[in-house]
Formats: structure tokens, sequence, C-alpha cells
């Protein structure tokens, strides 16, 4: 087996940027979770996933979702018989012309899966016949799947964003991310066990930090990853703030994957690529996002300068400021974003503009 990214993607059709995929998942809330300054127990039935990187390397010391650039064995042909899935494309997919038609939403999704086994120890796959899954380090994916009889769950991932960096920046990533909602059936049983200790009767594998790349494994409810970025615990960056402000929104799992589905269903995922506005602001940086009337322009107006922009026109963008005493506020300014049933911004338009 070759172990190289796509070659056409990224030699003809988009030279500088590299494709990879990532995966949110969140798990239920059950009685051991107890830890109040993780957990909203309140309000929240669900915690999310998030890794601690090191201090070095690809997005240093960050808090990321897992995953992973696209290797050339996750588009393998005879994946299509070891996946729960069919259907390798939808008409969410390949809507833009940077997605290259040599790579199909299959192939993503098997990237999400096995970058987030190999770095946290999670297999979103069929139970194991036996109780011990042969593992070895000198196999490669696809034979380990296939060597032990699994079945990748392929059709539980939402394709939920996607997020391509900058131009500025040194290296570009062009990330599908994807979201995975456990739930307590006894048909998840066994995804549980990973998460959970004590459901693990079978001695399958628990979830740990895999690799070197990896300091540990964050659980927590979305407010508190949230609140954490905001009070400088963690560092993370745009599209994973973005997305926990979204999730924030959701008290219960069952609705954020009703959300997810709605996102996976609609024709077409916007890819967002953020634009920092480098105009001096004192205290805050603004990045616009794809809909916002000003995207890709410099801000001259003072209403946008100063504050939170013209309520009269399309707004999307992300504020991130800080408070007299150093706390972090960020803001989520938009009035194009449609969720189904919520109002997302998470403020309210300026009394006087």
């Amino acid at each position: 087996m070759q172990n190289k990214t796509y070659t056409k993607y990224a030699s003809t059709i988009a030279p500088n940027l590299i494709p990879s995929s990532s995966l949110i998942i969140t798990a239920p809330l059950l009685g051991t979770d107890i830890d109040e300054s993780k957990f909203n127990l309140k309000k929240y039935n669900y915690k999310v996933l998030m890794a601690k990187r090191i201090d070095k390397g690809s997005f240093s010391g960050a808090h990321v979702f897992p995953g992973g650039k696209i290797d050339f064995s996750d588009g393998l042909p005879d994946w299509k018989s070891l996946t729960d899935q069919t259907n390798t494309q939808n008409n969410s997919f390949n809507i833009n012309s940077l997605v290259p038609q040599d790579i199909s939403l299959l192939d993503f999704k098997i990237c999400a899966i096995r970058e987030t086994f190999e770095e946290t120890g999670f297999l979103l796959s069929s139970p194991p016949s036996s109780e011990h899954i042969k593992n070895s380090s000198k196999l490669e994916f696809f034979d380990f799947i296939k060597n032990n009889n699994l079945t990748l769950l392929t059709s539980r991932l939402h394709y939920f964003s996607r997020w391509i960096t900058p131009k500025q920046s040194p290296r570009r990533w062009d990330v599908q991310f994807f979201m995975l909602n456990i739930s307590q059936s006894e048909q998840d049983r066994y995804l549980l066990s990973q998460i959970y200790p004590h459901l693990n009767s079978n001695n399958h594998q628990t979830m740990f930090p895999q690799t070197d790349e990896l300091l540990y494994l964050d659980w927590r409810t979305p407010d508190k990853l949230y609140d954490a970025f905001c009070n400088d615990d963690i560092s993370t960056i745009t599209p994973q703030v973005y997305m926990l402000n979204q999730m924030q929104l959701f008290s219960k799992w069952q609705d954020l994957q009703k959300f997810a589905i709605y996102k996976d269903s609609v024709e077409g995922i916007i890819p967002f690529t953020s634009y920092l506005n480098l105009k001096p602001f004192p205290r805050t940086k603004i990045y616009t996002l794809p809909g916002d009337h000003l995207y890709n322009i410099q801000f001259k107006d003072d209403i946008d300068i100063n504050g939170l922009g013209d309520y009269k026109k399309p707004l999307h963008r992300v504020l991130v400021s800080k408070s007299k005493t150093g706390k972090k506020i960020v803001q989520i300014v938009e009035n194009v974003v449609n969720i189904p049933g919520i109002k997302f911004s998470s403020i309210s338009p300026p009394n006087k503009l």
C-alpha cells in the first residue's frame, strides 16, 4: 500500500491545499460524570471530545477535534465492502470546484474514522466477534479492519462543516468536519464501552492518546470548552470556536443531531475561509466569513470598525476581544446562517446604528 496523499488534488486542482478530515464526537453524560468544572450537568445531556496537541508541529498546543490529512489508502475500492454505506456521494459534496472528482465523500469519512482511531483509540465500527481485536502497529488500517472482520459505520457520520485555511497561511488545510452523536441505546454499547471503562466488560480497547502528537483527551460540555477558550485555559482556532458556539446552543444531543442531519441534507456546504481585517483594532480581531457584505474587504465604515456592524446588511463574522480583566470575549455576529427554530446570533442587534 502506498502512504501518500492524493497527488491529483495536491498538484493539479489546488496546489497548496491539504485535503483532510476531522471528527466531532459527542457522547451522553452518564452517572460517572460528576466534575462540574468540565460538565454543565444542569443544562447539557452530552459531552464533546477535543484533544490537546503537543507544543510543536501543526496547531501547536491547541485543542482540536481529532483528524488529519487524507491518505491514499482511504480511497481503496475495497473499502466499499468494509463499510455500512453503499452511497459514496451526496448532494452536499462535490458542489464546489475545489473538491476533486477523484476523492469521494466515503474517502473523507474513512479518513476521519482512521485518524480518530490512530490518535485516540476510538473505533467507529461494528463490535468485534471476539473479545480481543488483533492489532499491530505494522498493519495498515485497511488490513486491520479486514483481518478482524469489522465494518466501519460510515453512515453514522454527518457532514457538518468545511473550513479552508486563509490564503496568507504558510500551510493551507481544506478540512471536512463530520459529526458523530453517540446514544445510550444497546446498538451503541460497543461505542460507549470505548469511552466509559465501567461499561467495558469484554476487554475492548478504551480511549487514550495513541500518538506522540497529543498530550491528552479532553471531554467537556460545549459551553465549558467555549468558556475555557475565553478564559485562556485552552487555545484553539477559529473553526473550533465557531462550531463550539453553534453546539452550545443545543442542550440535548438529540437536538444537535437533528441539526447535523439538517446540515448534511442541504445542497452544498459552503466552505468557510475566514478573513482577518488588518485595520488597527486596539482590543478586537474581526474575522469575516462567507455571506458577510464585507467579506474579503477591509473595513472603512466606522459602524464596522468600532461597532458590531450594520444589521441592515448581511453579517457573518467572529469578533474576539479582551475585557479589562483580560478575559476573551467572543461574539458571533450573523444574520445569514439558517438554523431551523433557533436564533444563532450570540448577541442582539445594536439599539442604534
